[in-house]
């Protein structure tokens, strides 16, 4: 990192991108017809509901509400991980 900050920034971007914003599947091999619209529509629905936690224990945590500020916290803190 101390040798290639602007490098290591950029991969730590493109980690991010890939695990918060793609739906696009790595890794393995490609689908076609049918598959891809069942697994691009399974990644977005996936997406929706965990920017919802994500959404819902922020709000939690500022706002206080009960039960809530020590579990978004953790939620949180393993999203971030």
């Amino acid at each position: 990192m101390r040798e290639h900050p602007v490098g290591t920034a950029r991969l730590a971007m493109h980690k991010l991108e890939l695990i918060f914003l793609s739906v696009r599947k790595f890794g393995s091999s490609e689908s076609h017809g049918a598959m891809l619209d069942f697994e691009l529509t399974g990644m977005v629905v996936f997406r929706l509901i965990f920017w919802a936690a994500i959404g819902l224990c922020l709000v939690g945590v500022v706002w206080g509400w009960r039960g809530m500020r020590a579990d978004g916290v953790v939620f949180l803190l393993l999203v971030g991980r």
